[in-house]
C-alpha cells in the first residue's frame, strides 16, 4: 500500500477532527478572526477600489446565494468570496498567519459556502480552523524562499479556502484531497506588481477565495485532483521554493494548531514595516518630539523587511506607501498614530511627511534577519539637535501569540466601522460574532445590515 500525501494525511485530519476537540483558544481566534475581517471589508467599502470589484460583479453574477459585505446586496457563492477576499484586503489591515493572510482568503470562501449550504455558526469555526491549519502548514512547508517571486498570501491562500470550503460543503475523503489538488494548480500570485504600487495584489487574495472555494465545488462533483500536489515532483512546493523535505512540516498535526499563531495588524500596511511603526510611536508618545526637530531617522531590521517594503521618497499611490517603512515611520513620528486614515492621497504628499521621509535611512541587522520569520524586529533611532532617542520592537501586540486583547480588537472594529455602517448595526454585527458558536444558520449573521438593525428576526 503507498505512503499517504500530504494532502490525504490533511485530509484525514480534518474529517477526524470534532468542534469539541478544537481548544477554546483556537475557537476564540476563529470568532476574533471573522470579526477583524468583516471589519477590514466595511472600512474598504467607500474606496474607489471596492467600487470596481461591486461594480463587476453586481453586473455580472445575478444569482443570490451569499452576502458581499459592506454593500450588503447578494451574489453566488463564488462571486461574494471573490468579492469580499478583494475588499478585505484593500486596506492592507486585515490578519495573518505564518506571513500570509489568512483572512482574505479563507474566510472568503468558508463564509460564503457556509451562507449556501445553511450551515451552523460551528460548522464555520471549525472550517476556519482547519483552513488555516492547511495554509498555515503548507507556508511553513514552503518557507522564506517562496517570496522571491510568489506572494504566499495568494499560492497559499488557495490551499487554506478549499480546506474550509470543503469541509463546509461536506466533502469526502477522497473529493477534499481532489480540492486540495486543484487548488494547489491555480496557485499564483507574482510579486511584480509591487514595483509600481498595482492593485494586483487585492486579486490575489480574491482569486485564492474563488479558486478554493471552486475546487471544493468541483470535487464535489467527481472533479478530480493531484493527491501528490503539494510534495509532487512536479507539484506546489517544488515549483515554489528550495525546500525539499515538507512531509516535516505535517509532523505535529493535531498537537499544535496554526491558528494559535494568528495575528491581527494594529497598522493598515504591509506587516514588514509594522515593528519599525510601533518603535516610533513609543518615541513620539514618551519623548513627544516635534517633527521639525528632527534631524535624521535611522531605521534597522531584517532583509526581507526592506526587500518587501522599500524606501520610497515619495509616493504615487496609497498602495505604494503602505509599503514603505521610511513613509510609514515618518507618519507616525509626524502626527503619532498610524489609523485607515494616514494613508490616503492628501496625507500621502503632506510636504511635511515627506521632509521627514528624506531624513531617514535604513539598513539591516544580521541578528534580526536570521531571527526572522519566527521575529519580524525593527530598530529606530531619532536625531535633534541636542537628543538621541532609540526604541527596538520585537512583537508589536498584534503579534502576540495568545488571545488578541478584546479591546484593541474591539477599537480597531470600532475605527474600520465608524461611518460606513450604522453604530447600532456595527454592535450586533460585533454580538453576533462573539456568539457565532451558538449560530443555528450563518446566512443570519448579516440580517438586517442593509436597513438597520432587526434584532426581532435575529434568532441564535
Amino acid at each position: 500500500m503507498s505512503k499517504a500525501s500530504i494532502a490525504e494525511r490533511l485530509a484525514d485530519y480534518a474529517l477526524n477532527l470534532t468542534y469539541e476537540e478544537i481548544p477554546e483558544l483556537g475557537r476564540i481566534k476563529a470568532k476574533d478572526a471573522v470579526i477583524d475581517y468583516i471589519g477590514c471589508i466595511i472600512g474598504a467599502e467607500h474606496t474607489a477600489e471596492a467600487a470596481i470589484i461591486n461594480d463587476l460583479v453586481l453586473r455580472e453574477d445575478g444569482i443570490a446565494e451569499a452576502t458581499m459585505i459592506g454593500s450588503w446586496q447578494k451574489s453566488s457563492a463564488l462571486y461574494s468570496a471573490m468579492a469580499n477576499a478583494y475588499k478585505c484586503h484593500i486596506l492592507e489591515f486585515d490578519d495573518g498567519v505564518c506571513g500570509m493572510h489568512t483572512g482574505a482568503t479563507i474566510l472568503p470562501a468558508a463564509i460564503a459556502a457556509a451562507e449556501q449550504a445553511g450551515a451552523t455558526g460551528r460548522d464555520l469555526v471549525r472550517a476556519i480552523v482547519l483552513g488555516i491549519e492547511t495554509a498555515g502548514r503548507i507556508c511553513l512547508a514552503a518557507g522564506v524562499s517562496q517570496n522571491k517571486y510568489w506572494h504566499s498570501t495568494a499560492t497559499c491562500g488557495v490551499f487554506g479556502a478549499a480546506m474550509a470550503s470543503g469541509i463546509i460543503l461536506g466533502l469526502n475523503r477522497e473529493q477534499l484531497v481532489w480540492s486540495l489538488g486543484n487548488a494547489g494548480t491555480m496557485a499564483s500570485g507574482l510579486w511584480e506588481f509591487n514595483k509600481e504600487g498595482n492593485m494586483s495584489k487585492y486579486l490575489h487574495c480574491a482569486k485564492a477565495a474563488h479558486d478554493g472555494l471552486l475546487a471544493s465545488m468541483l470535487a464535489g462533483r467527481g472533479f478530480t485532483g493531484a493527491r501528490t500536489i503539494i510534495e509532487g515532483e512536479k507539484g506546489f512546493i517544488v515549483s515554489h521554493s528550495d525546500e525539499r523535505h515538507p512531509e516535516r512540516f505535517f509532523e505535529t498535526l493535531g498537537s499544535e494548531y496554526m491558528i494559535d499563531r494568528l495575528s491581527v495588524k494594529p497598522f493598515p500596511s504591509c506587516s514588514h514595516t509594522h515593528a519599525a511603526i510601533s518603535a516610533a510611536l513609543q518615541i513620539k508618545e514618551r519623548h513627544g518630539i516635534r517633527a521639525e526637530d528632527i534631524e535624521q531617522i535611522m531605521i534597522t531590521t531584517y532583509a526581507d523587511a526592506i526587500a518587501t517594503a522599500r524606501h520610497n521618497t515619495t509616493f504615487r499611490t496609497p498602495r505604494e506607501a503602505r509599503f514603505s517603512i521610511s513613509g510609514s515611520v515618518s507618519a507616525a513620528l509626524l502626527r503619532g498614530r498610524i489609523d485607515k486614515n494616514t494613508y490616503s492621497v492628501e496625507m500621502i504628499h503632506d510636504p511635511e511627511l515627506l521632509k521627514l521621509v528624506a531624513k531617514t535611512e535604513i539598513k539591516t541587522d544580521d541578528e534580526m534577519t536570521g531571527n526572522y520569520p519566527s521575529q519580524w524586529a525593527a530598530s529606530v533611532e531619532v536625531l535633534t539637535g541636542t537628543n538621541h532617542y532609540q526604541v527596538t520592537e520585537r512583537e508589536p501586540w498584534g503579534d502576540l501569540r495568545d488571545t488578541i486583547p478584546r479591546e484593541k480588537l474591539a477599537t480597531k472594529y470600532q475605527q474600520l466601522t465608524e461611518g460606513v455602517l450604522n453604530k447600532n448595526c456595527a454592535e450586533l454585527l460585533w454580538q453576533r460574532c462573539l456568539e457565532l458558536d451558538q449560530l443555528c444558520d450563518i446566512s443570519r449573521l448579516f440580517e438586517g445590515m442593509e436597513d438597520g438593525p432587526q434584532t426581532t428576526k435575529y434568532m441564535l
